[in-house]
């Protein structure tokens, strides 16, 4: 076996490596010394005093105008206070210390804290709008509570209160089961979203791109210095299809009143006028203040937030003799020379359908009967046509479906047939039903917009077109979006049908004794039906009234 070689340091080897090892322990006791004893109080204060934070800055949401650029909502600044969620050690001595200087139940900052305040470092809202009084207290009080800050954010200001507050809708705070559905398109949970109206159909173009710090706070929770940033990005401006002009007419006349009134161009489907009544006031879903009011106006037995326009649904009465007409010319029943007689009451058997007129119409024509809206004329012209073609008349129309507006909820109303009834209520259709169907009343059902579609549809000659509400967008770089008219379909009804249609809504306003005289204006050519609808028990009716008309 060959011996192994070994190295042994020398006497002076073993000195050198002595004395660096020795130097090296020398210069680790002396960063220690300096880091523990010379410079361990300001370290020490800064490991327990210093605190950074993330700070969410909401974008600005963008601004709404009507069609002509005139500005119906923008934003204004807002005092929000907000609670960081890993910062409070003791919720409720917290939430006890701001309920006394905000007047907000401390148990309602509790439970938003335990709603809201799943993600440690994203602060919780608790009071938005707050004014300076009650900020400067804060502000002073800031040391004393834990997790504390004030931040300036953009909030809705809408500028005429309850003006078209349907179809602008309102804003407020994002709901945890919007959040989950949200959240994987950018959404925070602090984030305020669209609830109601154009404000909800178009809130991902209104809201922006929110913004953020990192910001470093001292012990008493004052910043002590920004270590990043990233300015929000505002939201896109909406350029709404209503005219301003347009809407303060329909406004005034809706005044004090329960009702709906759409404006529609039968060129495009834009809707250049919508009002529900009574209305609310958007203003009242920002902040706190005014709680009392918003609990006042869900027991409000008018129903102020219900939008009539899309979700209410009525009977049309004699507004849907114009499809009864255009069904019986279109199946041959009736030509436009084909003269029918009211004696003032009509027989179904033994059963009695009385006229409106006791006496009666005489003979008349059906541009006639349109224009005295004769209930006798239209009795004997559904028998005539029959359950089935008047609703396959009416679903041209796409009535029975929802207008596919961007506004939600809508309701869709009712088209009955034979078939419904059966599947409905269990029933037969009988000779009765057919008899009301004729004159709009019975099981058929509307909303105002499918009414204002309809007639635009017979002015413009036979295209329905989708009511749009949007006439354009533009982003922040300045980028403009245009929406363009989207036909729904074309009627499958001859010209001149829709024509003969079209002259006798045009009696209904211009010649003696049409019932819509009220609506003739002497520089104007109007055209258009009443109606007339009971609803309620008996002994206690009362009436809806209507107007479709185009100009």
């Amino acid at each position: 076996m060959t011996p192994i070689d070994l190295f042994y340091p020398h006497d002076d080897q073993l000195k050198v490596i002595g004395r660096l090892t020795a130097a090296a322990f020398i210069v680790i006791l002396s960063v220690l010394w300096y880091i523990q004893i010379i410079q361990g109080d300001s370290y020490r204060a800064l490991a327990t005093t210093n605190r950074i934070r993330r700070i969410v800055i909401s974008a600005p949401r963008g601004h709404l105008y009507d069609r002509n650029g005139m500005l119906l909502v923008d934003n204004r600044p807002s005092f929000d206070v907000q609670l960081i969620p890993n910062e409070v050690k003791n919720l409720s001595q917290t939430a006890d210390m701001l309920s006394r200087v905000l007047g907000e139940p401390k148990k309602d900052i509790v439970k938003k804290m335990k709603l809201e305040g799943y993600i440690p470092y994203l602060p919780v809202v608790v009071a938005r709008d707050v004014g300076i009084d009650k900020v400067t207290i804060i502000e002073e009080q800031k040391p004393f509570i834990e997790g504390v800050t004030v931040q300036v954010n953009a909030v809705r200001n809408y500028i005429y209160n309850d003006y078209a507050s349907h179809l602008i809708g309102h804003v407020g705070s994002i709901s945890r089961e919007e959040y989950k559905k949200l959240k994987d398109s950018g959404y925070m949970p602090q984030d305020i979203v669209g609830k109601m109206g154009v404000e909800k159909a178009y809130d991902a173009e209104l809201i922006g791109v929110s913004g953020g710090q990192q910001i470093q706070v001292n012990n008493k929770g004052f910043k002590d210095k920004t270590l990043s940033a990233r300015p929000p990005v505002k939201g896109t401006d909406i350029y709404l299809t209503i005219d301003k002009r347009i809407q303060d007419v329909l406004e005034a006349e809706l005044a004090g009143k329960a009702g709906a009134a759409v404006a529609m161009d039968p060129r495009s489907g834009k809707i250049l006028g919508y009002v529900s009544k009574p209305g609310f006031d958007p203003n009242m879903f920002i902040g706190s203040a005014r709680r009392s009011e918003i609990a006042q106006m869900f027991r409000d037995k008018a129903r102020p937030l219900i939008d009539r326009c899309i979700n209410g649904t009525y009977s049309p009465g004699s507004i849907f003799k114009i499809i009864v007409g255009l069904s019986a010319l279109e199946s041959g029943a009736l030509n436009k020379k084909s003269r029918l007689y009211c004696a003032g009451k009509f027989y179904l058997g033994p059963k009695e359908f009385k006229c409106w007129r006791a006496k009666g119409h005489g003979t008349l024509d059906i541009t006639e009967g349109i224009k005295y809206s004769c209930n006798v004329f239209f009795y004997r012209t559904g028998v005539m046509v029959g359950a089935t073609a008047i609703a396959a008349c009416a679903k041209q129309f796409f009535m029975g479906e929802k207008t596919d507006i961007d506004l939600s909820p809508q309701r869709s109303g009712t088209v009955p047939t034979p078939q419904w009834k059966r599947e409905t209520i269990h029933a037969p259709w009988v000779g009765g039903d057919t008899v009301n169907f004729a004159i709009g009343q019975g099981f058929m059902q509307v909303t105002p917009i499918q009414i204002a579609s309809m007639i635009s549809t017979v002015a413009n000659g036979g295209t329905v077109y989708k009511p749009l509400i949007v006439e354009k967008m533009v982003r922040p770089d300045g980028q403009e979006i245009i929406i363009q008219p989207v036909v729904r379909g074309h009627l499958s009804i001859q010209p001149e049908h829709i024509e003969t249609m079209r002259k006798g809504l045009y009696k209904v306003v211009n010649e003696r004794d049409g019932t819509g005289g009220n609506a003739w204006l002497p520089n104007v050519k109007v055209a258009g039906k009443t109606g007339t609808v009971q609803y309620g028990p008996v002994g206690n009716k009362k009436t809806h009234a209507w107007f479709a008309g185009f100009a």
